[in-house]
């Protein structure tokens, strides 16, 4: 199930980063968009009133069986606050979430014994270019529920800050759990990303305090030593973003000793091009902790 998260999470991410206003209206435009995908993105989501207009029916999307009317209702209400959200939708959403993780592992087992051409008619839309984001969104809405026992479930299915960062200190065990015992290296730089986040200084949402972020930051130490070079440098990164100066000694030692060179992995008659053209950084986990030692000394001089 780790490769199809670890997927799915990178999907996720690249659809994050590319969602705007400007592509959404382009979709409209796409002479390919259903009149349900026009209705979904042109709703007035402003207007005061428009969960007692249309919440209803909505409600009825999400629990359909078509699932362009499903995509469309998670993303109706996942515009909304969670106080402005009924028990019944929050209700209705996780046993959703429950059913397409039941229905991911049935088409992860088809895809590992490479019989991924009997995917059944009704589950076919899992492997479409639109179920990564109806995934996160999902994942999304249940998150605002803040029902604790829901917690592994999303970070197992959905390890995106964004959903988790808001459970606050009941987040921190189940992240740093994944960290622990993930074998995928995706799955670990997932955990150590949304980790990073609970450190990261923000004037506003969760961020860990006390022994709390003792713990998160003790957790990504003992990652700066993983066998992954690509974990390695995530957990520096997310060290630099913390702010805080007990790290420097450490991401000193980083610059200084980590043994990876990228340049290393490159095979001279195959990677000529890449070696002439300068782009290479030869020790990325290196850079990664000068950049983090550049942005922690600027707070000092601050």
């Amino acid at each position: 199930m780790e490769k199809l998260v670890a997927m799915m999470a990178m999907i996720c991410c690249i659809f994050i980063m590319q969602l705007s206003a400007t592509t959404e209206a382009l979709n409209i435009g796409d002479s390919s968009s259903t009149q349900r995908e026009i209705d979904a993105y042109k709703e007035r989501y402003l207007d005061p009133d428009i969960l007692d207009k249309k919440g209803e029916a909505y409600y009825k999307k999400l629990l359909s069986s078509d699932f362009k009317d499903r995509d469309h209702a998670v993303f109706f209400f996942n515009h909304f606050n969670k106080e402005k959200l009924s028990e019944k939708i929050f209700i209705s959403a996780t046993n959703l979430l429950l059913e397409e993780i039941e229905r991911e592992k049935i088409v992860e087992d088809l895809f590992r014994k490479g019989c991924l051409a009997d995917l059944p008619t009704n589950l076919s839309y899992i492997t479409s270019e639109n179920y990564g984001m109806y995934h996160f969104h999902l994942c999304e809405l249940v998150g605002k529920s803040g029902v604790k026992t829901l917690l592994p479930a999303l970070v197992k299915y959905c390890p995106i800050p964004k959903v988790l960062i808001n459970f606050g200190d009941a987040a921190v065990d189940p992240v740093i759990n994944t960290l622990l015992i993930s074998t995928n290296p995706i799955g670990k730089m997932n955990a150590i990303s949304i980790l990073g986040e609970m450190l990261k200084p923000k004037q506003e949402g969760y961020v860990a305090l006390g022994e709390t972020r003792k713990k998160i930051k003790d957790s990504l130490i003992e990652a700066t030593s993983d066998k992954a070079n690509e974990v390695r440098q995530r957990a520096v990164r997310a060290l630099g973003d913390s702010w805080d100066q007990d790290v420097i000694p450490l991401l000193e030692e980083i610059l200084n000793n980590d043994p990876y060179c990228a340049e290393d992995a490159l095979i001279p008659d195959i990677d000529k091009e890449i070696l002439q053209s300068g782009k290479v950084t030869r020790y990325p986990v290196r850079n990664e902790a000068e950049k983090a030692l550049k942005k922690l000394r600027g707070v000092i001089n601050k």
